[in-house]
């Protein structure tokens, strides 16, 4: 008995050894697989949950489309569509399509997870710089850089391209960053002259009216035209300050594709506020 008594102590004994073993190692495996610490992104990395980033913010690659204008100093987050963009943000579709040029293809509805410019920095804007026209005259022409012209253009005070003759315009090709050219009319143009010669695709050229000077502020929609044309404008010039002229098929216009609206023409009534002429 004495010695079946010693054998189940030194069994006892040896079991409590090896379960102590098991839980120390049980302990140390348990402390190998703790995932590691995960430090947090600082927040000047952080993207905006929603609304306009901090000026000093840019979205990662990735985030953005390349195309993007390289001067954008504020983002917004790809919530709602195109119309919420334009009215949160207060900026026009002429320049909202200018520093996005591949957001027509969602706007009606954007991706949340990507970021658009929604305001450039003044030496790098898609608005081409200004050259000043001599004192005595109204018109102003927004210069863009030298290339080939997709179209060339004579603006006239009065309709059937009569009356003064104010600048011969080079209008660049379509397919850069900077296509189009923006005319600064000042109710002082109503018809223009369209060369024969460019290169515009079967010869279509698109006319944008705009409340303000610059191609800024209330757009009316758009007109279209042929190259070898004198084209009146819409009103006879009287309820618009600018137009912006390209290339473009009607077919792929964003009206046509059902992604932007025009405002109504009653708001352009008192834009000029004496009539030119009649």
């Amino acid at each position: 008995m004495h010695i079946r008594s010693v054998l189940l102590l030194a069994v006892r004994a040896v079991l409590a050894a090896t379960d102590k073993r098991r839980a120390d190692l049980s302990d140390g495996l348990s402390l190998e697989l703790q995932p590691p610490r995960v430090w947090p992104i600082p927040a000047m990395q952080q993207p905006p949950r929603m609304g306009r980033s901090p000026p000093w913010w840019h979205p990662a690659p990735g985030y953005f489309h390349p195309n993007t204008e390289k001067g954008c100093t504020n983002w917004a987050r790809g919530f709602g569509d195109c119309q919420f963009v334009l009215w949160n943000w207060q900026i026009d579709f002429y320049h909202l399509t200018r520093w996005n040029p591949d957001i027509a293809q969602q706007c009606k509805q954007l991706n949340k997870e990507q970021f658009f410019c929604v305001q450039v920095d003044e030496g790098h804007s898609y608005d081409p710089e200004t050259q000043s026209p001599p004192a005595d005259n109204p018109i102003l022409i927004i210069e863009q850089c030298t290339e080939l012209p997709a179209f060339s253009i004579t603006s006239h005070y009065y309709g059937n391209c009569q009356g003064e003759s104010y600048h011969e315009v080079n209008v660049p090709k379509t397919g850069t960053q900077r296509s189009g050219r923006c005319i600064t009319t000042g109710c002082n143009v109503g018809s223009l002259a369209i060369a024969a010669e460019g290169f515009c695709p079967d010869g279509q050229v698109q006319i944008s009216y705009w409340e303000e000077p610059g191609c800024r502020g209330t757009w009316f929609g758009y007109e279209y035209t042929k190259t070898n044309t004198c084209h009146d404008l819409w009103t006879d010039g009287n309820n618009f300050k600018s137009i912006h002229l390209r290339c473009q098929n009607i077919d792929q216009d964003c009206e046509t594709l059902g992604t932007c609206r025009r405002a109504s023409e009653s708001r352009s009534k008192d834009i000029c506020h004496v009539r030119r002429w009649s």
